[in-house]
């Protein structure tokens, strides 16, 4: 699930399971389709062990894992952060 809680907007589907190929094609189709124009994008993840920026080095080729995850001369890319582990928040 993708939330963005100041707009309201929000993006739900379901796989059978939770692979980091399937999270990786998420955050392609979130920065290409959802932000093509963004900047930057700033993503939020919980500590699930799918959720790591080597899926992207697994899935894609390294240009485009590259493209995804570095900002220097990059229209798009994500920049990831983990909540707390024992937050209460």
């Amino acid at each position: 699930m993708f939330c963005e809680p100041l707009s309201g907007k929000r993006t739900v589907e379901a796989h059978e399971h939770r692979t980091m190929t399937d999270w990786a094609l998420q955050i392609k189709h979130l920065l290409d389709v959802d932000y093509p124009t963004a900047q930057k994008v700033i993503l939020v993840c919980d500590h699930l062990n799918t959720h790591k920026p080597a899926a992207l080095d697994k899935t894609f080729p390294p240009q485009e894992a590259r493209r995804m995850s570095k900002p220097p001369g990059n229209r798009s890319y994500a920049q990831t952060g983990f909540l707390a582990q024992y937050s209460r928040n």
